[in-house]
This record gives structure tokens, sequence and C-alpha cells, in this order.
């Protein structure tokens, strides 16, 4: 949905930002829990709950990342 409103040329104004993440892990894995991050709406309990048993065994206590966003207006 989100590309089919980049292609109707609706789009006013696109923006990009990066910010640094620094974030310890346990809150990360909470957020991820919640489903705080809107790509994780559709999967399965069980894709979620691959997906944190990955991050536990791959990162240390603090995450860091850096974070790529899209703003756009209509």
């Amino acid at each position: 949905m989100f590309f089919d409103i980049l292609d109707l040329d609706l789009v006013k104004i696109k923006k990009k930002f990066i910010f640094k993440v620094k974030i310890s892990k346990q809150n990360y894995l909470d957020m991820i829990k919640k489903r705080y991050i809107s790509t994780l709406l559709t999967m399965s309990e069980k894709e979620l709950y691959k997906g944190i048993e990955e991050i536990n065994f791959k990162y240390a206590k603090n995450i860091s990342f850096k974070d790529k966003l899209t703003c756009v207006i209509l």
C-alpha cells in the first residue's frame, strides 16, 4: 500500500532521516513483543519468537544501529 501511494504522484514531500539508536537489548525485545514496529504486525507468534531468540543469541546487553526512516507528506 505504501508503495502504491508513492506511485500515484500524491506525495508532496518525501524526507529521509537516519537516527543513531542505542537501546538495551531487553527494552528492544520488549518493543518487539509488543509489535511496536509496524512490519511486525503481520508476523505469526512463531516467527516473532524465532526472531527474538536470534536477537538474544547474536547481540550483547546493548544494541546500536542506524534506523533509516522515510517521511511522506501527501
